[in-house]
């Protein structure tokens, strides 16, 4: 006996006092309409779930790129500043040998430290670094570029590790080159300021007449030690400072009638005895060059010329030591 399809009737009753609605569903329908409504949810909640994963995939792929443009320009500001530093230290480097050079007077061979090649980093190979994707198509092909983001990232993040560890290095070598060049200018001032102290110049030129040390007196009597030496000059010869300071003594004796003392600093003074005339007054401060008086013959003199003493912490030295050759 053949088996007959069931219906199914659905009675709506809009009011108590109206005729009920009927609808007739049969079985075939309802298995259809279950079937699609089935597929429809399922196919909405693929959607949405897709739809919310590629927003917030999306949203992380952004926020990757801004990080890897800020990586690249730290890698950029720090590759920079690593040359930078390496240019000071070849600075550094060059004054402080030649430094050396000018106080020992003798040939220092420049060690070349290629500071540079610690940091293997250059700014080319940085600039291809941490670059993102293309933004077409980007469903199709968002996975394999947010792999290619990632791994640029984490290229960049060890990148950025090497260069600040580079820099490091750079900066503790600055820092012990600078300490030795800083040493280095004290060493140097010290050494300008000596050799702006020394007399260096000839007060007045003129024939050595008296040399420094034991002599036959030019008054008669024997021997005596001459604490100078005497410049064979003529009345009012321009007499020069050999080098600046500042006179610390001016006035009249016996022995060396008109007479100026000049303090130069670092132990250094010099005397001018015998002169005619002063042109600096007392505590006045000269410069090398500078003419502080007129020769004559004041005092114990037998006729025009420069008795000159150059004292080195209070001890006379022969002045010839000092005055240079032509």
């Amino acid at each position: 006996m053949e088996d007959k399809k069931k219906d199914f009737s659905i009675m709506v009753f809009p009011s108590l006092e109206e005729k009920p609605i009927q609808f007739n569903l049969s079985q075939t329908f309802l298995r259809y309409f279950f079937v699609g409504m089935i597929v429809f949810i399922s196919t909405s909640f693929i959607f949405a779930n897709n739809f919310f994963e590629y927003s917030r995939q999306a949203k992380a792929y952004e926020e990757v790129l801004v990080e890897n443009r800020q990586l690249n320009e730290k890698v950029l500001e720090f590759a920079n500043l690593a040359e930078e530093l390496n240019n000071t230290i070849e600075n550094m480097e060059l004054v402080d040998s030649s430094i050396r050079v000018m106080l020992e007077n003798q040939d220092i061979e420049i060690d070349e430290q290629e500071i540079a090649k610690q940091l293997a980093l250059t700014t080319d190979q940085n600039s291809g670094l941490g670059q993102g994707g293309a933004n077409t198509n980007l469903l199709n092909s968002f996975r394999a570029e947010e792999a290619d983001v990632l791994s640029s990232r984490s290229v960049l993040d060890r990148t950025l590790n090497e260069v600040q560890l580079n820099l490091g290095s750079l900066n503790e070598t600055a820092k012990e080159t600078n300490e030795s060049y800083e040493d280095l200018e004290k060493e140097v001032k010290d050494y300008t300021d000596i050799l702006e102290a020394t007399p260096s110049i000839w007060p007045a030129y003129g024939p050595i007449t008296s040399p420094f040390g034991y002599r036959s007196s030019p008054f008669g009597g024997g021997y005596d030690f001459h604490n100078g030496v005497d410049i064979g000059v003529n009345y009012n010869t321009k007499i020069v400072a050999p080098a600046s300071g500042q006179v610390v003594k001016r006035g009249y004796l016996y022995s060396y009638g008109y007479h100026i003392i000049i303090d130069h600093g670092k132990g250094f003074s010099t005397l001018y005895a015998h002169l005619n005339n002063f042109s600096v007054s007392l505590y006045d401060k000269v410069e090398k060059g500078e003419v502080i008086g007129y020769s004559g013959s004041s005092g114990k003199s037998t006729g025009p010329h420069l008795h000159y003493e150059v004292r080195v912490n209070g001890e006379r030295q022969n002045p010839k030591d000092y005055l240079p050759t032509e």
